[in-house]
C-alpha cells in the first residue's frame, strides 16, 4: 500500500489525497468545571408570558381565551384549498398571531412590516397561513430555486415545530415567495418530507398557505397533544429577521423558547409505509487502465428503497440493489498538504439522518462505504439498511451495508482485488439535563482476506455533550480502534470546553491520538501520534455606528507533541474582521507556525534527509467580500507565507490568490465563477509550480420544480522543473431535474471528465485539449408511493 502511494506521489506533483473490552473513561472531573445546575434548566423553566395578539378575521371575533405564548388549536371547518388565497370562509375560526419582534438588524425592534399567521388543523394535517404585508411590494425579493436551497436569498417564512415538546428537537419548514420549499429534521438538512404549499403576491404583499401532514412528523401516541411551535419571516430588502417568540442574539437556537400549540386531538399519523422504486438507464464511454482506447458500456437498472415507520418515533430504511451513485460531482480541491482531503457525503441514502452518527472524533465516515478506487472503478453496494429514531430519551441509529467484490487493474497496471465487505454502525445517544447528551458509537468493517487488505477494522467511542443555559459548552469523546495486526496505543480522546455567545467566545481543547489509532477504512482522521492543546478567545462587539455593524477580534494558540516527546507543531493566530452597515466584510489574519517534519513514509529515501527537522514560518491572509445577498457580489482572498511542500520535500513559500463573482440576472437565472491560483516557490525563491482551479456554475429555474444546472471545474498544474509533466483535468456536469414532490424526482444528467493523468501525456500537446477519461449520460426516475 505504501509503495503504491509513493509511486502515485512520484507521478503527480502533489498528494491526492467493539472490541471485547473498552474502558469507558470519560472525564467526570470535567463535570465539576461547570455546576450541574447550569445544565439542568430547560423544560422546567418558566415560559415567556407575553401576550399573543389576536386580530379579527371577517365573520369571526377574536378568541379572548388565548393566554401568553399558547395557541389553542382550532379545527378546520371544511376543506382548505392550498392555493395562496387566504379565504375568510376557509380560515374562519383561526386565531391570528401578529406580535412579531425583530432579531436583526436591530435586536428587539418593532418590525417595519406587519405579519399575520393563522393556524388550523384536521385529523391528518396542520394548516398554516402567512399574510406578509409589505408597503413596498415592488421591493419584495423573489428568487426562484429548486427544493432545499438553504442559501435562498429571498423573502421567506419559516415554521418550527417541536412535536415531542421536549425543547430539544424541532422540524423546520421554509417557503419562499416563489414557493421554494426547504425543510429539515433538527440539524439534519437532508431530511425530506412531502408537504404542500402555495404562494401569491399582490400589491399588499405576499401570502402563503401550507399543509403539513402529521404523517411526516414523529410524536408520541396519545389522545391530546401539545406541540412546541414558532414562526418567523425574513424581509430581504430591509435585512429584517422577525420572530413570533424571540430570544436574545446572545443565545443559540432556543427551542425551549417556542410557544405552544395545544389541545390537538385525534391526530392520524398514517400507516407510515413508503416505497420509492427507481429506474435508471445510462450510457458510458471511459478509459480503462491498461487497455488501448476506450470502452463503452450501457446499463439499465432498477431498485427499491423502502421506508417503514416501525413505531411513531422510529423509521426503517431498506435499499435493494441501491443506487448510491451521486448526481452532483465532488468539487475539486487544491491542497498543499500531505493529508487526505475531506469530501462531503452527497449520496441520498447516507445523507438523511447522518447527524445521528456525528461525534467529536470522526470514527465513522460514510464515504468509506462504496468508495471510488483511485485509478479504478467505484465499489458497488449490494444492499443497505438503516434504522433511525427515538425511544423516550434515547436516540438510535443503525446502518448495515454490503459492498461487492471488485477486481480491477490499478493505475500501476497491477491486477488488484477489493474483497466483499460488510459495514455495520451502531449509535445510541441519551438526553441528559436540559440540552445535553451522552452517547456511544460502534463501527465495524469485516472483509475477506486479500493482499494489502486487513480482514477487519473496528472502532468504539463514548462521547458527552454538555450545553448550559448560559451558552457554556463541554464536549468530550474517548475512542479505541481495533485492527487485525495493530499493537500498542490505539486510543484517542478529545475534550473541548468554553463559551459561545454573541459578544464573547473562548475555549480550551485537548486531543490525544495514539500512534496506533487507525480508522482509515471506516473513519476520517488526518493525523495520529499526537497530543495537542489549544486555547482561543474572541470579542465581537456591534457598534452599529460610523458605518460599522460589527467588529471581531480573535486569537488562538496551539501546540502538539508526538509520543516520542518531539514538539511537532505550534501555531499562534490573530484575526481581525470588520463588517460594514452595508454588509461588506474585511478579514485579516496573521499566524506564526512551528512544524517538525514528521513524515508518514519515514522509510522513503526521499524524506530521510529532512525527517525530524523543525521549521518556523509565518502566514498572512486578507479577505474581502461584498453583501452576498445582492444580485451581484464579489469576494477575493490573498494569502501568502511559508509552507512545507510534501510532494517535492522542501521548505518554501507560497502565494494563494482567489477571486469569486456571483450574479443573479433575474429571478430565474443565477451563476458564479471562482478562480484560484497558487504559486509555490523553492527556498531559493525560484518558482517550482503553479496550481490553478477555475469553477463555474449556472442555474436556470423554469419553475421551482424544474431546473437546469451546469457545473464545470478546470484544474491544471504547471511545473517549472525540467522533465516534469503538467497535470490537468476538467469536469463538466449538467443536470436537468424535475421534482414532482420532495421524493418523486426525474434526473437527466450528463457527466464528462477529461484528465491527462491517465497515461496519455502527449494528448494535450498534440490536440490542444485534455484527453477524455469518462463520459456518461444518465436518466434516472424515482417515484414515491405513500401506502
Amino acid at each position: 500500500m505504501e509503495e503504491d502511494m509513493r509511486a502515485k506521489r512520484r507521478k503527480i506533483p502533489f498528494t491526492e489525497s467493539i472490541s471485547s473490552t473498552c474502558v469507558l473513561l470519560i472525564g467526570i472531573v470535567v463535570l465539576t468545571a461547570f455546576p450541574v445546575r447550569a445544565f439542568a434548566g430547560g423544560p422546567g423553566s418558566p415560559p415567556d408570558t407575553s401576550s399573543v395578539s389576536i386580530s379579527s378575521i371577517p365573520g369571526r371575533s377574536p378568541d379572548s381565551d388565548l393566554p401568553g405564548s399558547n395557541i389553542r388549536a382550532a379545527v378546520a371547518r371544511g376543506n382548505i384549498r392550498i392555493d395562496g388565497v387566504i379565504d375568510p370562509d376557509e380560515w374562519s375560526g383561526a386565531p391570528v398571531i401578529s406580535d412579531f419582534t425583530a432579531r436583526n438588524p436591530v435586536e428587539g425592534a418593532e418590525p417595519s412590516q406587519r405579519t399575520e399567521v393563522r393556524v388550523l388543523y384536521s385529523p391528518t394535517h396542520l394548516y398554516i397561513a402567512f399574510s406578509c404585508f409589505d408597503t413596498e411590494p415592488d421591493n419584495i425579493v423573489n428568487r426562484v430555486s429548486t427544493r432545499d436551497s438553504w442559501r435562498l436569498q429571498s423573502d421567506k417564512v419559516q415554521i418550527d415545530i417541536d412535536p415531542y415538546h421536549d425543547h430539544r428537537n424541532a422540524y423546520h419548514f421554509i417557503v419562499g415567495v416563489a414557493n421554494n420549499q426547504v425543510d429539515s429534521n433538527g440539524m439534519d438538512i437532508n431530511w425530506d418530507g412531502v408537504w404542500d404549499s402555495a404562494t401569491r403576491t399582490t400589491d399588499e404583499g405576499w401570502f402563503v398557505e401550507i399543509a403539513l401532514p402529521f404523517s411526516i412528523l414523529r410524536f408520541e401516541s396519545k389522545e391530546v397533544h401539545t406541540f412546541g411551535i414558532n414562526f418567523s419571516r425574513a424581509i430581504q430588502h430591509t435585512k429584517e429577521d422577525l420572530l413570533w417568540r424571540s430570544w436574545s442574539r446572545n443565545d443559540s437556537w432556543r427551542i425551549d423558547k417556542y410557544g405552544e400549540l395545544n389541545n390537538l386531538r385525534g391526530l392520524d399519523r398514517g400507516r407510515r409505509l413508503e416505497l420509492m422504486p427507481y429506474v435508471k438507464a445510462s450510457s458510458q464511454q471511459f478509459y480503462r487502465t491498461g487497455s488501448v482506447g476506450y470502452d463503452r458500456d450501457g446499463l439499465a437498472d432498477l431498485g427499491l428503497d423502502l421506508k417503514y415507520g416501525v413505531t411513531s418515533n422510529m423509521s426503517l430504511d431498506i435499499a435493494l440493489n441501491p443506487d448510491f451513485g451521486q448526481i452532483a460531482p465532488d468539487q475539486a480541491q487544491i491542497s498543499v498538504t500531505r493529508y487526505e482531503r475531506y469530501f462531503m457525503e452527497l449520496r441520498p441514502f447516507f445523507q438523511e439522518g447522518q447527524g445521528v452518527f456525528r461525534t467529536p472524533l470522526q470514527i465513522f465516515y460514510s464515504r468509506r462505504i462504496g468508495k471510488q478506487i483511485y485509478g479504478g472503478p467505484e465499489v458497488n453496494l449490494l444492499a443497505g439498511g438503516k434504522l433511525i429514531g427515538r425511544s423516550g430519551p434515547w436516540e438510535i441509529g443503525l446502518i448495515n451495508a454490503i459492498s461487492e467484490r471488485q477486481d480491477y487493474t490499478n493505475y500501476l497496471g497491477d491486477e488488484t482485488t477489493v474483497p466483499m465487505a460488510n459495514y455495520s454502525v451502531v449509535r445510541l445517544k441519551r438526553d441528559i439535563f436540559a440540552r445535553s447528551s451522552i452517547g456511544i458509537l460502534s463501527v465495524n468493517k469485516d472483509s475477506g482476506s486479500a493482499p494489502g487488505i486487513t480482514p477487519y477494522q473496528r472502532a468504539l467511542g463514548l462521547d458527552v455533550n454538555l450545553q448550559s443555559q448560559n451558552n457554556h459548552y463541554l464536549t468530550s469523546m474517548l475512542a479505541r480502534s481495533i485492527n487485525h495486526s495493530a499493537a500498542g496505543d490505539d486510543w484517542a480522546g478529545q475534550l473541548k470546553a468554553g463559551l459561545r455567545s454573541d459578544l464573547w467566545e473562548y475555549g480550551l481543547e485537548f486531543n490525544y491520538l495514539g500512534p496506533d489509532f487507525n480508522v482509515d477504512q471506516i473513519g476520517f482522521m488526518t493525523q495520529v501520534d499526537r497530543r495537542r492543546g489549544k486555547v482561543n478567545f474572541g470579542w465581537k462587539p456591534r457598534p452599529e455606528k460610523h458605518g460599522i455593524r460589527r467588529i471581531e477580534l480573535k486569537g488562538s494558540a496551539e501546540a502538539s507533541r508526538n509520543f516520542a516527546g518531539d514538539y511537532t507543531h505550534g501555531r499562534y493566530r490573530a484575526e481581525f474582521k470588520l463588517q460594514g452597515m452595508n454588509y461588506m466584510e474585511l478579514n485579516v489574519t496573521a499566524g506564526m507556525n512551528h512544524t517538525l517534519w514528521y513524515d508518514i513514509f519515514a522509510d522513503d529515501p526521499w524524506s530521510t534527509t529532512i525527517t525530524g527537522r523543525p521549521y518556523d514560518g509565518q502566514d498572512f491572509s486578507v479577505k474581502f467580500n461584498t453583501d452576498r445577498s445582492l444580485d451581484y457580489s464579489f469576494d477575493t482572498t490573498v494569502s501568502w507565507g511559508d509552507f512545507l511542500d510534501y510532494s517535492d520535500f522542501y521548505w518554501g513559500r507560497d502565494l494563494n490568490l482567489r477571486a469569486g463573482f456571483s450574479f443573479r440576472s433575474s429571478a430565474r437565472f443565477s451563476g458564479s465563477l471562482s478562480l484560484t491560483h497558487i504559486r509555490e516557490y523553492f527556498p531559493s525563491g525560484l518558482l517550482d509550480e503553479t496550481k490553478n482551479l477555475l469553477v463555474t456554475r449556472a442555474s436556470y429555474y423554469f419553475t421551482s420544480n424544474l431546473a437546469l444546472k451546469l457545473y464545470n471545474q478546470f484544474r491544471i498544474n504547471t511545473s517549472e522543473e525540467p522533465g516534469e509533466k503538467n497535470v490537468g483535468a476538467n469536469t463538466l456536469n449538467a443536470v436537468l431535474s424535475y421534482f414532482l414532490n420532495a421524493k418523486s424526482i426525474l434526473y437527466l444528467v450528463y457527466n464528462e471528465i477529461r484528465d491527462d493523468d491517465i497515461g496519455n501525456w502527449e494528448y494535450y500537446e498534440r490536440y490542444g485539449r485534455l484527453p477524455l477519461s469518462d463520459r456518461a449520460l444518465l436518466l434516472k426516475f424515482t417515484y414515491w408511493f405513500n401506502l
